[in-house]
């Protein structure tokens, strides 16, 4: 329950304030997109150029990332069991019937 004399009461005119502007942005964007067709074309070509920018710079990230990894696996090598053969012979078939399994 709450006590009256420990509640205080805050005000929502800045919140209403910024709805308010909000409100008149998305109609004027929406008058300016009438009156001016072309820039909504334009719009869509500067999100589009932005996007393939945000790619390329994905993909020289995985490349030199990549780059860095050869060095990286060349320093690390590899660790084999000497009294273990890793020859192809040597590997069993795999019985993959479900007879004999519990669900």
């Amino acid at each position: 329950m709450m006590d009256p004399n420990q509640v205080e009461r805050k005000s929502t005119v800045l919140s209403g304030i910024i709805l308010l502007v909000l409100f008149v942005l998305i109609i004027a964007a929406a008058v300016a997109l009438f009156m001016n067709p072309d820039l909504l074309e334009n719009i869509a070509y500067v999100i589009i150029m932005i996007f393939l920018v945000i790619a390329a710079i994905a993909v020289i990230i995985m490349v030199f990332a990549g780059v860095l990894a050869i060095p990286m696996y060349m320093k690390k090598g590899t660790e084999v069991q000497t009294n273990m053969s890793y020859s192809l012979d040597d590997v069993k078939e795999v019985d993959g019937s479900m007879e004999n399994k519990k669900e």
